[in-house]
């Protein structure tokens, strides 16, 4: 379950914003509620609505999500140090468009839960714990964006301290515990694109435990649209009004269609 996710510096939002779900401790329990995870104490709700005026940041959130989640799976398909998207479901990441924010790293970490030993095959999972994905990005004017930290780590225990599962550095170098398993992996970490998740990177090798991540990922659905228009007269007769001829019916005139300047 999602339960968390924190956003700087993306499209319309500046400075750090948290997206947080978990409802207060002493809630009422009730059928809308569920545990971030079998036996948490955390709690949050099982559908979310976002209500606001236009431009208050609601598809900022969608976007946030949309990328993490493409990004995990598929920046391995971009092409070496470049921004230019693949031919197919490319998700555009932007800072905000300031000239202070143009020297700040864009951030953005989601916060989830899932099985504690998740190397075991998925009919042995029993333990379930809190985890945080977080990856930033530094970009300048005329050069590429780059990952310059990206990190899973995952709290064992609900009051205990949070622990690496991968972490890469700003030297691309990545570490990572035992569940993660990067033996045998070595030579592949080199290969890591400056532009492109470990996970998307491990993915073409068959990494077991990056496999999974990717499935986790792919559960991620989002109903925005990052393609708008803005649609003239003649486009809004010709296809909506076409398509509903008695949305612009006015009996006193015989039924005719009314252009929108006398409506």
């Amino acid at each position: 379950m999602l339960f968390k996710l924190e956003i700087e510096n993306f499209y319309g939002v500046r400075d750090p914003e948290i997206i947080d779900l978990c409802v207060a401790r002493n809630a009422p329990f009730t059928d809308r509620l569920a545990p971030i995870f079998h036996n948490s104490a955390d709690r949050a709700p099982k559908t979310v609505a976002f209500f606001g005026p236009n431009a208050s940041g609601k598809s900022t959130v969608l976007r946030a999500l949309a990328f993490l989640a493409w990004f995990v799976q598929n920046s391995f398909q971009l092409p070496p140090v470049s921004d230019q998207p693949p031919e197919t479901g490319f998700q555009p990441c932007e800072r905000f468009w300031s000239a202070e924010a143009a020297v700040r790293p864009t951030r953005l970490c989601a916060h989830f839960s899932g099985a504690l030993e998740f190397s075991k095959p998925r009919e042995e999972w029993t333990k379930f714990c809190r985890y945080t994905y977080e990856v930033c990005f530094e970009s300048s004017k005329g050069k590429p964006r780059i990952v310059v930290r990206e990190s899973l780590r995952q709290w064992p225990t609900e009051k205990g301290r949070s622990v690496r599962v991968f972490e890469r550095n700003e030297d691309g170098e990545v570490l990572a515990n035992k569940e993660f398993g990067l033996g045998g992996f070595s030579s592949v970490l080199g290969k890591v694109r400056s532009n492109a998740s470990v996970i998307s990177t491990l993915i073409q090798f068959d990494h077991k435990a990056s496999l999974l991540m990717r499935d986790t990922a792919r559960t991620v659905i989002s109903n925005i649209f990052i393609e708008k228009a803005d649609p003239t007269d003649d486009f809004v007769v010709r296809n909506w009004y076409a398509s509903n001829p008695a949305i612009g019916q006015d009996p006193s005139r015989d039924g005719k269609i009314l252009p929108l300047s006398q409506q």
